[in-house]
């Protein structure tokens, strides 16, 4: 077997490609949240990772729950670069899978 042989995943983001995952995730984490419009997204809870055109951006968002009482959120949102253009492959909020 040679190192030639062998794949190394691409795994830098640059910051356009940051900045267009984190609005591409606060859509996908609203469109899961009972309650959309009480969504405050922390700005220092951010982190993002990838394995060549497959991307996960984490983060925490404080909102109301199913029962109108606000809480941290803690989400995962997975992306797959297709055409230039990333396409939602999951959505996990508190560790749950919604999407």
């Amino acid at each position: 077997m040679k190192y030639t042989d062998v794949h190394i995943p691409e795994t830098k983001v640059d910051m356009d490609t940051y900045i267009t995952l984190q609005s591409l995730a606060v859509k996908a984490v609203e469109g899961c949240l009972n309650y959309p419009s009480t969504a405050n997204f922390k700005e220092l809870s951010w982190g993002v990772g990838r394995s060549d055109d497959n991307y996960k951006i984490i983060g925490e968002v404080s909102a109301k729950n199913g029962f109108g009482v606000k809480g941290d959120i803690h989400f995962g949102v997975w992306f797959k670069k297709v055409n230039n253009n990333f396409v939602v492959e999951g959505v996990t909020l508190d560790g749950k899978r919604v999407k």
